[in-house]
């Protein structure tokens, strides 16, 4: 992948201002459609914003060049969290009905924003919609239980654990996200997606899919990079639990990290 200097744009935008995290952030909050995404760089997308990372470090690749990707920084990792953490007690208390709606709005998004013709995308991208509905159907069970058995009485209650971070692979960078996303936010959580930063686009697609779905900011977030960012995510303490699909390499290497969350799936 060859690397290039030129300033990335976001078409029918102008950038934000600098934030006082030290970075820029172009906000959507007045803008109405979809938005176009600039294929020469990879965005992270925090807080219903594209931010371009100020990180002075790109993944590389032999093939030809189809976009830079950040090895996003610890400030901007850290950012990411402190937003998901942020709106993830609004976002509970968001009715289940609600959320589940929500996530019927994003299905019909993705399916206009993500149509293919290629046989295997087109299966990646219907099991990925599978996975939304999978999580849609979340019924009773979520008010918990009650028995009783004189003079015993039994109450469970499912409550939302924080912020969930998803790591995922290159092979199937749409369909695996929505192994666990859809079912986190479903139940009360917010996520930060970090997917592979040998397919970044994927993940855009899905951050656009949110915005257009008109989720609250911060439920859903996406920061890019390698090995290093998954190392800031699963240092900080707000995230409560990990979902990961990858390597053998990559998960020895990552699993230890991750189990000082409450949850890590594997």
């Amino acid at each position: 992948m060859a690397s290039h200097s030129s300033q990335s744009s976001i078409a029918g935008l102008s950038g934000g201002p600098m934030s006082h995290h030290g970075y820029s952030e172009s906000s959507f909050s007045d803008f109405s459609g979809s938005f176009t995404i600039d294929p020469g760089v990879s965005h992270n997308f925090i807080n219903n914003s594209l931010v371009l990372s100020k990180t002075r470090t790109w993944t590389k690749a032999t093939q030809a060049f189809l976009t830079r990707v950040p090895e996003s920084t610890v400030m901007e990792v850290q950012h990411a969290v402190a937003v998901a953490s942020a709106a993830q007690p609004n976002w509970a208390s968001t009715s289940f009905q609600a959320r589940r709606l929500k996530l019927l709005d994003l299905i019909n998004c993705i399916i206009e924003e993500g149509g293919k013709t290629m046989q295997d995308a087109k299966t990646e991208f219907d099991k990925g919609i599978d996975a939304i509905l999978t999580a849609t159907a979340i019924g009773s069970e979520m008010m918990g239980t009650y028995s009783s058995n004189h003079p015993v009485r039994i109450h469970t209650f499912h409550e939302p654990v924080g912020v969930c971070v998803s790591v995922t692979p290159y092979n199937f960078p749409f369909m695996i996200p929505l192994w666990s996303v859809p079912l986190a936010i479903m139940t009360g959580n917010t996520v930060v997606l970090k997917p592979s930063e040998r397919t970044p686009t994927a993940a855009m697609i899905l951050a656009e899919s949110f915005l257009q779905a008109d989720f609250p900011p911060g439920v859903f977030n996406v920061v890019h990079g390698g090995a290093s960012a998954v190392n800031v995510l699963l240092s900080q303490p707000a995230v409560m639990a990990v979902s990961f699909v990858g390597s053998d390499i990559a998960g020895e290497r990552e699993v230890p990290l991750a189990q000082r969350a409450k949850d890590v799936w594997l």
